[in-house]
């Protein structure tokens, strides 16, 4: 009885420590703002911190405007910016930077799912549990000129 007992005890422990070991990992998905649709091969730049500081964790889209980032161990919240495109969520007022702006909760994206502000069009997207949706937008020619 007593082995019986220390072996199930052993067999639990085992598949927690297992459970523990998987590292999680969300999906980020880039959609242009103006019409919804997706942003591939587009760089993503994710700070898991409150501000936008060092170097990002990198990561580029796939056809779908989708891609799979593990999350560091300790990750609690992050910021979001994309690469050489405008940003949607504020309008993307010239001269001003809008990355540290909004801090994102990692237990809010797993748990439900989070869909970023659009004020580039009218594109909106349903919240996915475990899917960050980020929309912005390609840069107009005068945008790049300023830069």
């Amino acid at each position: 009885m007593a082995e019986m007992r220390s072996l199930w005890i052993g067999l639990v422990f085992l598949a927690l420590s297992a459970t523990a070991a998987v590292a999680q990992q969300m999906t980020v998905r880039l959609l242009d703002g103006r019409n919804g649709h997706p942003l591939k091969n587009q760089v993503v730049d994710l700070w898991f911190s409150d501000r936008a500081g060092g170097a990002p964790l990198q990561a580029t889209t796939g056809q779908d405007g989708t891609v799979a980032v593990k999350l560091p161990r300790d990750a609690n919240v992050f910021v979001a910016a994309g690469e050489g495109v405008a940003d949607c969520r504020e309008g993307n007022t010239p001269g001003k930077t809008f990355i540290d702006s909004t801090v994102y909760a990692v237990s809010a994206v797993l748990n439900t799912g989070v869909v970023a502000n659009n004020s580039c069009g009218d594109a909106t997207q349903q919240v996915v549990p475990g899917t960050f949706t980020f929309f912005l937008r390609p840069k107009h020619v005068w945008e790049k000129m300023r830069e």
